[in-house]
């Protein structure tokens, strides 16, 4: 009886094994296959490790990665694929964006002023946090907010748009291990859509800190925030 179950419990754990060694090989072929056509850089690192894709597309620094998150499931862990943006300097103040499930980290930053945009699409669940209320307002114009809330209805994802004056950050996190080619190139051009509209023009320049004047909005992107299936991730 015990020798069954123990046959019975390890095809199991096998089964689990295989298809994981299955899902994050296809993981590498169509990551290896977006860092090709992008002409990106490819680190495969290890058999049974997910693999890194680094450089520059649509002007902007870009890493793709795969992360480990706590649980409070039986799993204890899950993999997540990470999609992050580099925007350059030069924003106007510090500040913290997000989706619901980033409050917990932006909780432990420094920024303490909250700020709810006068935007009917802004609910309750996201958080925008900041050290200079009136510098945030200015910065979050109506087609920033249109590409904010359009990459914060990606479905499966999590998303935290983090700045100050030396850093800018876009960092999504998505439980899809973007094993399609197809389907990765459409969330890569809808985020490129996207932070094209949040960035401040020629904001790596340092002498180009200044808050943003009211008036001031990147030219809006037709569809920023939405792909061809209707913003679904």
């Amino acid at each position: 009886m015990w020798i069954f179950l123990w046959i019975i419990l390890s095809l199991f754990v096998l089964g689990i094994f295989g298809w994981q060694s299955w899902i994050l090989w296809e993981q590498k072929k169509a990551w290896k296959a977006f860092a090709r056509k992008n002409g990106m850089e490819y680190e495969p690192r290890r058999s049974l490790d997910s693999a890194i894709v680094r450089g520059t597309i649509g002007g902007f620094r870009m890493t793709l990665f795969s992360d480990s998150k706590q649980t409070n499931d039986i799993r204890r862990e899950r993999y997540v694929s990470v999609i992050e943006f580099e925007l350059g300097d030069g924003m106007p103040t510090g500040a913290a964006i997000g989706t619901s499930d980033m409050k917990p980290f932006i909780d432990t930053l420094s920024f303490t002023q909250n700020l709810t945009p006068d935007y009917e699409k802004w609910t309750g669940g996201y958080v925008a946090r900041t050290r200079d209320r009136e510098a945030l307002r200015l910065y979050l114009t109506q087609p920033r907010l249109d590409a904010l809330v359009g990459l914060f209805g990606m479905n499966n994802a999590s998303v935290l748009y983090f700045f100050d004056e030396l850093d800018c950050v876009l960092h999504i996190e998505t439980i899809d291990p973007l094993r399609d080619p197809e389907k990765l190139d459409r969330i890569i051009n809808r985020i490129v859509r996207a932070v094209n509209v949040l960035a401040i023009p020629n904001m790596s320049r340092k002498d180009e800190r200044s808050p943003v004047p009211p008036g001031e909005a990147s030219s809006p992107v037709p569809d920023a925030g939405q792909d061809s299936e209707g913003g679904q991730v």
